[in-house]
């Protein structure tokens, strides 16, 4: 028998609290939500360390993290700022 192991879902509040947001409506109010070129619904926030953050709703996922807005909007809508 084998064994599947499912991730953990992943609560909005503990995701906004982990960037350092009090609620997830602050993380909501502060982000822009964006649509990639096949769909997707983003979500750019500033961050308090200065980067900014792109992340695909809803995964809640925090691995891209970018030094300037411009470069998380490079990240979701390619080639939109040539």
């Amino acid at each position: 028998m084998s064994t599947t192991f499912l991730p953990l879902p992943v609560c909005e509040e503990d995701f906004a609290r982990s960037l350092g947001f009090e609620t997830f409506d602050d993380l909501i109010d502060a982000s822009e939500p964006l649509f990639s070129p096949v769909g997707e619904l983003w979500f750019v926030a500033p961050l308090s360390n200065g980067d900014w953050l792109a992340w695909l709703f809803p995964d809640y996922d925090d691995i891209h993290e970018f030094d300037s807005y411009e470069a998380a909007l490079d990240f979701v809508q390619p080639g939109v700022l040539v």
